[in-house]
């Protein structure tokens, strides 16, 4: 049996790897964990199963003497974000399945300071799972069940949002493009809008449907043919595209183009760094070198983590960061909330725009522009990694001018050209990522160390 919690919680094809079984064992581990008495609240995505495993949750939690609240829809940074500030919550569980497509879903543990629970708790529970030692209370102790639903969770969200726009940006007259991927950040950011009085907003993709039929929940350029189109045809000042649950968000510049959230990220951290002073950022080892060449002349240090917003959240933590982003869309802004939020995301490029008072595409063009190129090999066999990241060291130690092995191997050869390897870890493979000045290097580099690894793999 492999590890229950991957590196979002527990994630699975309902009805076949994540059965209805499996699911109220989780929540009898769960509850059997925290303990009769604790205080838990559930909420839940849009995805056709969502009620279903809230259902089976609910259930389980109860029958171990844990007292639960009822959410509803929501987003999960919302959800993450009630759960900090009200500090009456001994923990909560959102199922989603995030970005991942409309027959997966997984339920998402958060601690009682709103925070993804850490790996120690979740081994923890693990073993209680694999052992099914459930600790299930008597018939006249079981929880007390409490449909709070999801308004007082959405209002709380929304004056953080508020709060966090400067003056500027509500004094500015903004067009902005929305597409939610049928999904519920459709609830909370419209609820938002209409707060203000400066925002014309054109939605796309905005009614609730778990099945995503207009695009996949993954906010990937790729995906977000439509909103780039909207954008310009609207004359709109920007777009924001949306994942499943609401907590990574792609923002598309006026002329149609989408910038990926290292990019964004790094016109964030200069915007933090004129505004407040900003020391530091935190992000994974797969963003792009432009954070470094940008960041780094601006005197902002950058903490490299492993790939996952936990992993960033635990580095600002340490270091008392305001700033963390991964590539994927996921900006994290401390005085708002420890996770990634579109929302957020959406709230901060509005005081980007009001701030330097010029379009966005010409905001983004002060940056260097890299290539990234990423490439993927089945790894059935995950102990195997461990040796091809051993040969890579040896094979490339004395050629690079710097080698991190922070999540994987990353071989720089230059300052603006690098590969990543690294094993996956929520899938059976292995990721190559390559970064250069132009997409032609980027794509040799990355072509010649995916070679190499067949050739390892053939011989192992």
């Amino acid at each position: 049996m492999g590890r229950l919690f991957g590196t979002s919680g527990v994630r699975g094809t309902f009805n076949e790897d994540l059965t209805p079984e499996k699911v109220l064992d989780i929540s009898l581990a769960i509850g059997s964990f925290y303990g009769p008495g604790s205080k838990s609240i559930i909420g839940w995505d849009c995805r056709v199963s969502s009620e279903s495993i809230s259902s089976i949750v609910i259930g389980g939690l109860l029958s171990t003497g844990v007292n639960v609240d009822v959410c509803g829809f929501i987003t999960t940074p919302s959800f993450q974000k009630y759960i900090q500030d009200i500090n009456e919550y001994s923990f909560g569980i959102i199922i989603t399945a995030s970005h991942n497509p409309p027959q997966y879903n997984g339920l998402k543990l958060i601690n009682g300071n709103g925070l993804e629970e850490y790996v120690d708790v979740e081994e923890r529970i693990e073993n209680i799972f694999k052992s099914k030692k459930f600790n299930k209370v008597t018939w006249n102790k079981v929880g007390k069940l409490n449909y709070t639903g999801n308004k007082p969770v959405i209002e709380h969200y929304i004056n953080s949002l508020l709060n966090h726009l400067t003056l500027l940006a509500k004094h500015r007259k903004f067009k902005i493009v929305f597409d939610f991927a049928n999904c519920v950040s459709a609830i909370t950011i419209k609820e938002f809008l209409n707060k203000l009085d400066n925002v014309d907003a054109v939605f796309i993709n905005d009614s609730l449907d778990g099945r995503f039929p207009n695009r996949p929940s993954e906010p990937k350029p790729e995906n977000l043919t439509l909103l780039e189109n909207k954008v310009m045809d609207v004359n709109a000042d920007f777009g924001v595209g949306f994942d499943g649950d609401g907590d990574r968000a792609i923002v598309v510049d006026e002329t149609g183009v989408a910038w990926w959230g290292d990019y964004l990220g790094t016109i964030l951290g200069k915007y933090l760094k004129q505004t407040t002073g900003l020391k530091g950022v935190a992000t994974p080892v797969t963003s792009s070198s432009v954070v470094d060449m940008v960041l780094g002349k601006e005197d902002v240090k950058i903490y490299r983590t492993k790939v996952g917003a936990k992993h960033i959240v635990k580095k600002m933590l340490q270091e008392d960061l305001i700033l963390g982003f991964e590539e994927n869309g996921g900006i994290i802004y401390s005085p708002h909330v420890f996770t990634r939020d579109g929302g957020i995301t959406t709230v901060l490029t509005m005081n980007v725009i009001a701030y330097f008072d010029d379009k966005l595409s010409k905001i983004m063009a002060s940056l260097p522009k890299l290539y990234q190129v990423k490439e993927k090999l089945p790894l059935p066999d995950k102990e195997k990694a461990v040796d091809i990241l051993k040969k890579l060291y040896e094979i490339y130690r004395d050629k690079c001018i710097k080698i991190e092995m922070i999540d994987g191997i990353k071989l720089f050869f230059s300052i603006d050209e690098w590969v990543l390897v690294r094993p996956s870890g929520t899938e059976p493979i292995i990721r190559i990522f390559g970064e250069s000045n132009t997409r032609s290097k980027a794509k040799k580099l990355v072509d010649s160390i995916k070679n190499e690894i067949e050739i390892m793999l053939e011989n192992m």
